[in-house]
């Protein structure tokens, strides 16, 4: 896989993610493929008819509402949470062994949705098997027709773009902590979108270097 395919895989939504991998289950299996879209983040009022979807769509993609195809918004919505949920239960019990363990990261977590994903969109019969004791390695075993199956969760991971996403990251920690700081009693759901090729220091972005703490401050 070169840069270029790297590149593309940081930059999908979890969604697209989920679709780029199943079709990379179906291609190895001979199935058909669905067709892959890069997203554009945007907000829609869940209020508004299909029809009007279409339209806010085509407005913001800048193309004639006869290219948007027909959505069934309600449909898609159901589909999606039916999906998130058999996820979610069946990666339960394996979450709750994590959290009772010490030092468990982040990314732990999010290796365990992968591979909830992966077992919920697989056409085997594999159950996810929570340890008793905790496994240096594999990442996880999953049980089949009687055998034990090791898995290792390997993410394919573009180190500038990770670097772009941490040094972002960090800097929206920060802001959260001098935030609190300020006032003890704020409470509220905040929306943040990142535009990590605008020029925040010196005509630099977060794709283009690495900021240090102290810049990093002068632009928080």
């Amino acid at each position: 896989m070169d840069l270029d395919f790297m590149t593309l895989f940081e930059k999908l939504s979890p969604e697209d993610r989920e679709t780029l991998i199943g079709n990379l289950l179906k291609s190895v299996r001979g199935e058909p493929t669905e067709t892959l879209l890069t997203r554009k983040t945007f907000k829609i009022s869940n209020q508004g008819t299909d029809e009007e979807i279409r339209q806010r769509i085509a407005d913001v993609y800048g193309v004639p509402l006869n290219q948007v195809p027909p959505i069934n918004i309600k449909a898609e919505s159901e589909r999606n949470r039916n999906h998130w949920m058999k996820v979610s239960e069946l990666t339960q019990p394996y979450e709750l062994y994590l959290k009772g363990l010490a030092h468990t990261s982040q990314d732990k977590f999010e290796e365990l949705n992968d591979i909830g994903r992966f077992i919920v969109d697989s056409t085997e019969e594999l159950e996810l098997i929570v340890p008793e004791t905790q496994l240096a390695y594999p990442d996880f075993t999953v049980r089949q027709d009687g055998r034990t199956i090791g898995i290792e969760h390997t993410r394919l991971i573009n180190p500038k773009l990770k670097a772009a996403f941490n040094s972002a990251k960090q800097v929206i920690t920060d802001a959260e902590i001098d935030l609190k700081n300020r006032n003890l009693d704020f409470k509220c759901t905040v929306n943040i979108f990142i535009n990590f090729s605008r020029p925040i220091l010196n005509g630099a972005t977060f794709y283009t270097r690495n900021f240090n703490r102290q810049e990093k401050r002068r632009f928080q």
